[in-house]
């Protein structure tokens, strides 16, 4: 039901879904959400509605806060690369305020 919501047309919706799953992640841990949450997250970077490329940067920006550094590297990194090139501003907009988050929280951890 949460990845249903993900695409809704509604942005409180769609926050409330990054939320639940986020939680689901501190309950069962990161390897649990790497092979349950993060492909299916992150299939959202190739959706035509630009609204829902923006969730996969919102779920990726509250997800890096409680997976381990090395699941972050391995699977957002490069997908906030390619996001990087996207024709819409506000997209590119978000990846670097999803980059600068992540490398404040690690920096903040060391």
């Amino acid at each position: 039901m949460c990845f249903k919501w993900l695409n809704d047309s509604v942005y409180s919706i769609r926050v409330a879904s990054i939320e639940n799953l986020k939680q689901l992640t501190v309950i069962f841990g990161s390897k649990w959400a790497e092979k349950n949450i993060i492909t299916r997250l992150l299939d959202l970077k190739t959706e035509g509605n630009y609204l829902h490329r923006l969730t996969a940067l919102f779920g990726m920006a509250e997800l890096s806060k409680i997976l381990a550094p090395e699941v972050v590297k391995k699977s957002f990194v490069p997908v906030l690369q390619t996001m990087s090139k996207d024709p819409i501003p506000n997209i590119r907009l978000n990846v670097a305020k999803t980059i600068f988050n992540i490398r404040q929280m690690y920096m903040v951890a060391q």
